[in-house]
Formats: C-alpha cells, structure tokens, sequence
C-alpha cells in the first residue's frame, strides 16, 4: 500500500475514472491495495445528502461498490493524526477533513493523491496529482 486517495480522487476512481490522469489510472491499476481516510466516508455521504454530489445508485449501495473489501484501507483518525493535522501553518487549508487526510498521509508516509492544488505544491507533504 503506498497510496492515500483523497476524497475526490475516490470518488473519481469509482464513478468517473476517466476525470483521473492516464499516469494516476496506470499507477492505481497497478496497486492491490490502497488507503483512504475515514473521513473521506462523512465527505461522500453529506455532500450527497445535500444534492451536491449525485450517484447511479444509492450511496448505500455505491459505497459499497466503492469500497472493496481486498482494495480499500480505512485508516481511522488516530490521537497522532489529530496532532499532526493541527501542525500544519496557519497558511495551509482550514478546512479540517483536508488537514485529516493531509495527515493521515504524513502519519502513515504514503504518497497522496489529490487534485488540489494547495496540496500539490504544500511541501509537507507527499502527493500525486490525480489530474
């Protein structure tokens, strides 16, 4: 496992893959295993609660479609994730899901993969452009 998806990014393998670049699809393909932070589960579900993000199916049934039991890692928020989540400088984002998974990478040292840009270019951190 070296790879952390941020929300959008798992949202995209799983309903839109070809929003993802050829290399991030290469290297996704090629992976068994990744990880996403359990935060990116409450992302999902409340912005399809409020109609900004709209599914085939139930978002009961597309998680489950996008959460394969042999290819996904749920990494909970764990009290040094909480730490380092908040280490990050006034500079950075505020919003607390991206600091969660910003960490979540960090604490576990996996490269993420994410389409923004603030976390493209943010030194602290590890990533892969996902466009």
């Amino acid at each position: 496992m070296n790879y952390l998806l941020d929300t959008n990014a798992w949202i995209y393998l799983y309903s839109a893959p070809e929003k993802l670049s050829d290399t991030c699809r290469k290297l996704l393909a090629s992976e068994t295993i990744f990880a996403l932070a359990t935060i990116s589960l409450m992302e999902v579900c409340r912005k399809e609660a409020v109609g900004k993000l709209q599914f085939h199916t139930s978002i009961r049934n597309w998680l489950k479609i996008a959460l394969p039991k042999d290819q996904v890692n749920l990494l909970s928020i764990t009290p040094e994730i909480a730490i380092e989540a908040n280490q990050f400088g006034k500079d950075f984002h505020k919003d607390p899901a991206v600091r969660l998974i910003a960490a979540t990478a960090r604490i576990h040292q996996l490269t993420l993969v994410t389409s923004d840009e603030k976390l493209i270019w943010f030194p602290g951190v590890n990533t892969l452009s996902a466009h």
